[in-house]
């Protein structure tokens, strides 16, 4: 708690001079907060359903699965820490942020070099379709809630109010 109060007076000591202007929209802000919230514990459960189910079910590229379940741990580990304000320690956060983005960015390479494997089991480049379709729209997907969760950050920034 004392780290949360350090960083806000710091937070306020260099945003001092900034103009800010009043939330015009503050229940819409609070609204997309929530969805996005939702949305960034759904993804994770989902990727680790899926990751565990079909592990061993895509022998052209084994890391797929892999991915999936570690990018799921990762992801729901730090939105969980994120929520909890008693897990939220800065530099905890900040490292599981990292490992999650890095662990984001490795799976998604590995997903998207596997572009069109054969979906048929004969073949030497074979993965199940599910898995590999469902990996494949999540990274599309999830890069653009990481866009969206980007303006989302900025907006919050720009209509901050220090309580005086």
């Amino acid at each position: 708690m004392e780290e949360t109060v350090e960083v806000n007076e710091a937070f306020q000591r260099l945003t001092r001079y900034v103009y800010r202007k009043p939330n015009p929209y503050p229940k819409a802000t609070k609204r997309l907060g929530a969805i996005l919230l939702v949305v960034n514990i759904a993804i994770p459960i989902v990727k680790l359903t899926i990751g565990f189910t079909h592990i061993g079910d895509c022998p052209t590229n084994p890391y797929v699965p892999l991915f999936l379940c570690i990018t799921g741990i990762l992801q729901l580990s730090f939105v969980v820490t994120f929520v909890i304000k008693i897990l939220s320690k800065m530099a905890f956060q900040l490292v599981l942020g990292v490992a999650c983005l890095s662990m984001f960015l490795i799976g998604s390479v590995t997903t998207f070099a596997e572009y069109q494997p054969d979906f048929y089991l004969d073949s030497w480049r074979y993965c199940d379709y599910s898995l590999f379709i469902f990996a494949y729209y999540c990274y599309i997907v999830e890069y653009l809630l990481l866009s969206v969760i980007t303006l989302y950050v900025c907006i919050v920034f720009a209509f901050y109010s220090v309580k005086e």
